[in-house]
């Protein structure tokens, strides 16, 4: 037992028998035996459910709000008092520190003792409560907006998670123009400026995000324009050095036109169907690019083509090599 405690919780008992004369007659209490307890601290519910048991027959009512009862005592040791002094003890003991004590007599108007008593705790931070108005508005609007219950969950969850005993905070939010207006202790307001500040990292990451694919994706589709244009081309002029060389062929075969110019035309259609498989790789992986990683035969045909690439390549080199070698041995 803390003896400086056991004083303090006498004193206030005693002081508050004092200022009850000096303001009148002290509210009558149940006649009964007293209550002797020794409280080892803890909750004010532990409290008085342990005045309960030490009460034996003399009932002890009692109407404890949620707040009241989750503060914690230290401990009190009482001898024979009644169960509204008992009762009373509460706020001296706990101390004035963290909020503000109520404790009142319940009784009948008229009636001779009091048969029940009430007690009350409203906490009250050092810094006092204020009010502060958040701006959600890029929240809930644009790409990366959130819904307005999304947000008002986040907010409920941190105040909880701050809010311990003390007060709850007051939280409206005006939907139209997107302000949320709370109110509550500096700690409180200042987990609701963490939430938001918080969401909106988030939301601009995620625009930031958003953004980029896009100006990504616009590219891509450029590149794919690109390389139809190029394969337009190229099919173009492939059918244009095609007819010219079957002609040219002709030409030869008739005598009028010598073995080198055919060569010379050979090796342009190489050329042109070599440009042309090229345009369609590149067009085969700006649409797997675009894609993003949606497999459509992807790797395989570009490895078919790169093959067919190679193949055609090689054709011109030997073309190249049997013109210098028409070359170097006169022409019909």
């Amino acid at each position: 037992m803390n003896p400086f405690r056991t004083l303090l919780a006498a004193a206030a008992v005693l002081a508050a028998t004092g200022l009850a004369c000096a303001q009148g007659s002290p509210p009558a209490t149940q006649p009964g035996p007293g209550i002797s307890v020794e409280f080892p601290g803890g909750t004010v519910n532990e409290y008085v459910a342990a005045l309960k048991k030490a009460a034996g027959g003399t009932p002890v009512n009692a109407v404890v709000s949620e707040e009241a009862g989750v503060q914690v005592l230290p401990p009190i040791s009482l001898r024979s008092v009644s169960p509204y002094v008992a009762l009373s003890a509460i706020p001296a003991a706990a101390g004035f520190g963290t909020g503000n004590w109520e404790v009142h007599p319940i009784a009948e108007p008229g009636a001779a003792s009091v048969n029940t008593v009430s007690v009350d705790f409203l906490a009250q931070d050092r810094g006092g409560r204020g009010l502060e108005v958040f701006s959600t508005q890029r929240l809930l609007s644009g790409d990366a907006a959130i819904a307005p219950d999304v947000l008002l969950t986040a907010v409920d969850t941190a105040l909880q998670m701050e809010g311990g005993g003390k007060s709850r905070a007051d939280v409206m939010f005006h939907k139209d123009s997107g302000l949320l207006l709370v109110r509550g202790s500096p700690s409180q307001l200042n987990a609701v400026s963490q939430v938001i500040s918080q969401l909106q990292d988030d939301a601009t990451r995620r625009g930031k995000d958003t953004a980029r694919t896009r100006q990504v994706s616009a590219s891509q589709e450029a590149e794919i324009r690109k390389c139809q244009v190029r394969i337009s081309l190229a099919e173009q002029r492939l059918q244009g050095i095609s007819q010219q060389l079957a002609e040219t062929e002709q030409m030869v075969k008739a005598g009028t036109t010598p073995i080198a110019e055919l060569r010379s035309q050979q090796q342009q259609r190489a050329q042109a169907a070599a440009e042309l498989e090229i345009a369609k790789i590149d067009l085969g992986r700006a649409q797997a690019e675009a894609a993003a990683g949606v497999d459509a035969q992807g790797d395989d045909e570009i490895a078919r083509l790169r093959g067919i690439v190679a193949q055609l390549q090689a054709e011109v080199q030997a073309l190249k090599q049997a013109l210098g070698d028409q070359k170097g041995g006169g022409t019909r």
